[in-house]
């Protein structure tokens, strides 16, 4: 994924796409997109957890809309003291609409 994050080359500001993605095995995923390219996934959801995917699905079934737009607030370069190799993410501000 990191080379893909580095074509994209994001920036704050830019918006870029979420999309939700439904497996075969019922397993959903979120999927953040600039130019066709991936440049960050959300973790599964899994009960019990407090990751923002879960907290989409549940806003979902209460009535809301995800966004399909999200605009990044930051880029992190995050660099492992073991292996010294740079990851980048993207941080972005999603939306979710009552429907």
């Amino acid at each position: 994924m990191r080379a893909w994050i580095s074509q994209t080359n994001p920036v704050a500001g830019d918006i870029i796409a979420i999309e939700k993605q439904l497996y075969d095995d019922g397993n959903v995923r979120f999927k953040l997109t600039k130019n066709g390219l991936t440049v960050g996934v959300l973790s599964k959801p899994e009960g019990g957890k407090d990751r923002l995917s879960t907290k989409i699905i549940n806003k979902e079934k209460e009535g809301y809309r995800l966004d399909s737009n999200a605009e990044i607030e930051y880029v992190v370069v995050r660099r492992d003291p073991i292996t010294k190799i740079s990851n980048s993410q993207v941080l972005c501000n999603i939306t979710m609409n009552r429907n």
